[in-house]
């Protein structure tokens, strides 16, 4: 059927288009995915979130690659495309780097200790920011936060950058994205 349970998407952009689908999954668990299109500062940004099946079936996890890389491949290569997954695989994994290399992604971090939640951009997009709050031993207990712009709004961001200083303080109960204007950025 059309159940996507497991995956969500809220938008603070207008969203212009969006469409939901199951990935094959004939040896486990049903794997969701989302593909919404949004329109942010005059530009339209494709936004993918995925959850794919339990890591004890590889061919599950191996067709639900090719569907993912066949979808984005399907886009205009220069698209901005931002991919948040819950993939069941390790960095540099046969999955992982058919994701990677033929879908032409870019990972926000090198970090090797992930397992499950990624986040991936391609096309007219630039990372500005990446920030991994690591809970646990598996990055299933995590929270990650991505900032990217539009390649234009990017160039202008370099000319006049509004982070001049980042920097991580915590306490207690939240942690701070710190920079040097007066605003800040929490991350619960």
């Amino acid at each position: 059927g059309e159940n996507t349970w497991g995956c969500g998407f809220l938008s603070r952009f207008p969203i212009v288009e969006i469409n939901r689908k199951v990935l094959p999954s004939p040896d486990g668990e049903l794997a969701c995915l989302i593909d919404a299109r949004i329109y942010v500062d005059g530009q339209i940004v494709s936004v993918i979130t995925t959850h794919f099946g339990n890591t004890e079936d590889e061919l599950d996890r191996h067709l639900q690659t090719e569907a993912l890389v066949d979808l984005i491949k399907n886009k205009k290569n220069n698209e901005a495309t931002i991919v948040l997954g819950y993939l069941t695989t390790e960095p540099l994994s046969d999955n992982y780097n058919k994701l990677v290399l033929a879908a032409s992604l870019l990972d926000t971090t090198e970090d090797d200790d992930r397992y499950c939640q990624y986040i991936f951009y391609r096309g007219e997009t630039k990372k500005v920011a990446f920030y991994r709050n690591d809970a646990g031993l598996l990055s299933d207990t995590e929270s990650q936060v991505g900032w990217f712009l539009p390649v234009t709004a990017y160039k202008e961001y370099e000319a006049h950058p509004i982070f001049s200083d980042m920097s991580v303080q915590q306490d207690s109960s939240r942690r701070l994205l710190k920079h040097t204007t007066k605003q800040s950025l929490e991350i619960p």
